[in-house]
């Protein structure tokens, strides 16, 4: 009866064992996961600030009313990139609570 009883222990502790390691698992790949969303952000971020910057004073400079218009409509691009950027993971995370983000 004692052998019985250790064997269906160490049985429940097996089948235990696999749903902890998974959600040591999962808490790591979020944590990669979080860590890489946040890097994309950041980089995302400056390369779109950069943008704006550089579009900016090419438009001071454009003479003619044809090229600032082109201008226009690329800053109004990176400007729109960089609202992506910002609420994409919020969106995300309205619809996939649950989610690692």
């Amino acid at each position: 009866m004692k052998g019985k009883l250790l064997f269906i222990i160490a049985l429940v502790a097996l089948m235990v064992m696999p749903i902890v390691l998974a959600a040591d698992a999962e808490a790591e790949i979020c944590g990669t996961v979080s860590k890489i969303i946040d890097l994309v952000r950041i980089v995302g971020g400056a390369i779109a600030v950069l943008a704006i910057t550089v579009v900016g004073v090419m438009m001071f400079q454009a003479k003619d009313p044809t090229e600032r218009d082109q201008l226009k409509e690329k800053l109004k691009y990176v400007i729109i990139g960089l609202v992506v950027i910002v609420i994409a993971p919020m969106i995300v995370g309205y619809i996939l609570p649950g989610s690692c983000i």
